[in-house]
């Protein structure tokens, strides 16, 4: 919400429900911008491509807490495949799955997430480029195929053994 904030024009959609959702919500209220804030709730499978697209970029600021860090984060590579700029936080295997491929800011750093997305307000080229990159990425390493030809390698090695 305070990335919103800070940033003039942003809009921000919040997709998904859970035991923040209304404390959410009163922070945008309080900040005043929560006419520039749209909470989904919970949505379908199929609502994801479109919400997706939708989209200018993706972003996972996930937190570790003492008993939880982000396991894989599918959604990153849902942006990904779209050819959004895709942006996370360092919690758990968020900078595994995004690589080199998006952008990444620590974890709970709203000013260090503001600046990237100025940084892709600012500069054109980067949103292409960075979404192009990670739609190649997220075909060469999440695909279908590639799971499939990463699988069966697996599976030579140990009949080979």
């Amino acid at each position: 919400i305070d990335t919103v904030k800070n940033l003039s024009g942003a809009l921000l959609t919040i997709v998904g429900d859970g035991s923040e959702m209304s404390a959410l919500m009163q922070q945008a209220e309080s900040a005043g911008v929560i006419s520039r804030c749209r909470f989904t709730g919970a949505v379908s499978r199929e609502q994801v491509p479109p919400l997706i697209k939708s989209m200018d970029a993706l972003v996972l600021p996930s937190i570790t807490t003492e008993g939880w860090a982000e396991q894989f984060g599918h959604v990153l590579i849902e942006g990904m495949a779209a050819g959004k700029p895709v942006i996370g936080s360092r919690s758990g295997v968020i900078p595994e799955v995004i690589g080199s491929d998006g952008l990444l800011f620590d974890e709970g750093e709203t000013r260090q997430l503001a600046a990237v997305l100025k940084s892709l307000i600012d500069d054109p080229a980067l949103v292409r480029e960075t979404g192009s990159r990670g739609q190649i990425a997220a075909a060469s390493r999440f695909s279908d195929q590639a799971l499939a030809d990463h699988t069966f390698e697996i599976w030579q090695r140990v009949m080979r053994r």
